[in-house]
């Protein structure tokens, strides 16, 4: 129903999803998880290599073998995901981690899966152990635990397009049919928002499925489910889009500044990625119009805010408007004169260079992760 898929059960006792829709209980994402069979252990002891997170339940082992200090959680429906000992014990035991934001969270982790690029999640304090171990991370997604709900989709545009580029990660020849999906494939809460989603797609002429609706809110997709010729223009559109190598620098160009211009420009080369600074192209026309130009041109836009230049802000309010990523920044000692309507993104706060460098690049290969094809 639905394309529905459960958990086989270990041991213990399992309630159905029936019962529970009968007391009420109808979001997937608390007791009974999109109508998924939960499975309660007495006194929640499960087998040293199960973990129960996330209201789902997890194979449990070490990241490195023979080290304790990071997990590797593995689930055959959402895929894999890393954690720093330390930052699993503390989102499981002070539950950082609201449960109305377990579907966001589910999602992001298996979009991650799907890119082949599992998250490893971790606190500030695990730097240095991660460190020791680069090459061992170098397949993953480095995220602090605080920060993973801001690569959350904004928009209904976004959920949009980071669903259709989900398909075509598991179908990627023209014409697959495609298999069961749930929810957290196109970041969706409920029975409604998921249906929701794939309506909108579908009306966009990017999907073609049937679709049957049943009166308990339900509903069942039918075959051929697959992506439509317009479809496959938008995902080469997306693809040829993340062709692009380059990131435009918008900061305060002043030489108190310099230090910091220099750890920026070597973490966007060690991503592999070409820096563009506006002070430094050699052109005619006039300053403003190149700006837009470059921006246009660029992947992802870098703006260090420090020093509040209208500019910079102006420069990434632009790269926002044309669907470019933005990574703001800020040094701590500046972050309370930050402009209030930009608050709400996250900012790489950074207190030294050193500091500066190694929080830019782990954002910038999140967010080549997130956007890489």
């Amino acid at each position: 129903m639905g394309a529905l898929r459960g958990l086989a059960p270990v041991e213990g006792v399992a309630e159905k999803p029936e019962a529970l829709e009968r007391r009420g209980e109808t979001s997937p994402f608390y007791k009974n998880k999109y109508n998924l069979i939960i499975f309660c252990f007495p006194n929640n002891i499960l087998p040293m290599n199960k973990i129960e997170f996330l209201g789902f339940e997890w194979k449990n082992e070490n990241l490195i073998p023979g080290i304790n200090n990071f997990n590797l959680l593995t689930n055959d429906q959402i895929g894999k995901v890393g954690f720093s000992f330390y930052s699993l014990d503390y989102v499981r035991i002070y539950s950082e981690w609201k449960k109305e934001d377990y579907y966001k969270l589910i999602s992001l982790i298996h979009e991650k899966a799907v890119y082949g690029k599992p998250y490893l999640i971790h606190g500030k304090n695990d730097i240095e152990a991660i460190k020791k171990h680069e090459q061992t991370f170098n397949n993953f997604t480095l995220i602090e635990y605080t920060n993973l709900l801001d690569d959350f989709p904004k928009n209904i545009i976004e959920i949009q397009r980071r669903s259709i580029l989900m398909l075509y990660k598991q179908y990627p020849r023209y014409g697959d049919f495609i298999g069961d999906t749930l929810p957290y494939d196109f970041f969706s809460e409920s029975y409604k928002d998921w249906i929701f989603v794939i309506e909108t797609m579908k009306r966009k002429n990017w999907i073609d499925v049937g679709i049957k609706k049943f009166g308990d809110g339900r509903f069942a997709l039918g075959q051929p489910f697959i992506i439509t010729e317009d479809g496959w223009l938008e995902i080469e559109k997306e693809i040829e889009r993340n062709f692009s190598k380059q990131v435009f620098v918008a900061m305060w160009f002043d030489k108190s500044m310099d230090n910091a211009s220099k750890k920026i420009e070597e973490a966007i080369r060690d991503c592999g990625l070409e820096v563009m600074r506006i002070d430094r192209k050699e052109h005619n026309n006039e300053i403003s119009g190149e700006i837009l130009l470059e921006i246009r041109n660029s992947r992802i836009v870098i703006a260090d805010v420090t020093g509040q230049r209208n500019g910079v802000y102006f420069e990434a309010g632009f790269a926002l408007g044309h669907k470019k990523s933005v990574i703001w920044a800020c040094k701590d000692s500046d972050k309370g004169n930050i402009h209030f309507d930009t608050r709400q993104y996250s900012h790489v706060m950074w207190e030294n260079e050193d500091d500066l460098y190694t929080k830019l690049k782990n954002r910038i290969m999140a967010t080549l992760a997130i956007e890489g094809i």
